[in-house]
């Protein structure tokens, strides 16, 4: 080896012999986790702030207000409603608003999963609306709805939302 690299070589293996022999953190060792773990999320704690979500919308969407409807979701978040094209949150619930006023809603969460992460989740459930149209007739709806959450600074908002409607009983 020349003489202008031993210095060079001696450095690399006395630094990665530091690095290599210092002791490890968390996880690693076998340990408790270290401060920068992730920790589990609480199934109990998100189902709990995802239903009053679903409260929020219900109460949003039985006063007719788009603006505190569009409020809960992401802006780049897509709902697909029956009967309507798949588009932006404002827009379709601004579109939904204007041919339906609802008098009942129940929407219940029948299953949830949140990611380990603990900032991605999603609802699904039955629902059951009644109300009136814009030309006056009274509907009846029941169906089932899919809904993926995304913790957005420190809040949930939707990110994407469909629901469809049962065919009535023949």
């Amino acid at each position: 080896m020349s003489t202008h690299l031993k210095p060079l070589f001696s450095l690399a293996l006395a630094s990665g012999l530091v690095l290599a022999c210092q002791p490890k953190t968390g996880q690693e060792a076998g340990g408790m986790p270290d401060s920068t773990a992730v920790a589990t999320p609480d199934a109990g704690a998100v189902r709990a702030d995802l239903q009053g979500m679903n409260e929020k919308w219900v109460a949003a969407a039985k006063a007719g207000d788009a603006a505190a409807m569009t409020a809960l979701y992401t802006d780049d978040a897509i709902v697909i409603a029956p009967g309507q094209p798949a588009g932006p949150a404002g827009t379709v619930i601004s579109s939904m608003l204007q041919q339906a006023k609802f008098e009942n809603m129940d929407i219940s969460i029948g299953q949830m999963a949140v990611a380990d992460s603990g900032d991605l989740a999603y609802i699904t459930g039955p629902y059951h609306d009644t109300g009136t149209l814009s030309d006056g007739s009274k509907f009846d709806s029941v169906g089932q709805y899919a809904t993926v959450f995304k913790k957005v600074a420190g809040e949930w908002k939707i990110v994407l939302d469909t629901w469809n409607e049962q065919a009535p009983a023949q």
